[in-house]
């Protein structure tokens, strides 16, 4: 004799559930799912303005994994330039141009040449 319970698990509670519902969970997963603006301090600024310019002076490829709108990305690319008078860097990725504001670059990794 078979005793399961051969009900519908979740799939019987979707419809019972309101619209109000379902948008505040999508927004309660949004918000779990949210990384904070990065902080830096002096350390950080240093090493990482050491890498750029290593990067720029050989040329090489570098990983970059920076902080947007609350998510991490990631993007393999070349440094282009290092504008004096502004705070972003200039990259070549194969998607294109990108300019990246200095403050919310998480991690800079330098491949060697």
């Amino acid at each position: 004799m078979e005793c399961r319970n051969r009900d519908r698990g979740t799939i019987k509670w979707t419809a019972m559930m309101l619209p109000e519902h379902v948008k505040l969970l999508r927004e309660w997963h949004a918000e779990d799912n949210y990384l904070p603006e990065p902080q830096h301090d002096e350390y950080d600024f240093e090493e990482l303005a050491h890498q750029i310019q290593t990067a720029v002076q050989t040329n090489s490829l570098v990983h970059v994994t920076y902080w947007q709108n609350g998510e991490a990305f990631s993007v393999e690319c070349t440094v282009q330039a290092l504008p004096v008078q502004s705070p972003k860097l200039v990259i070549l990725s194969p998607q294109g141009n990108k300019a990246i504001y200095i403050p919310h670059i998480l991690k800079l990794h330098l491949y060697d040449a």
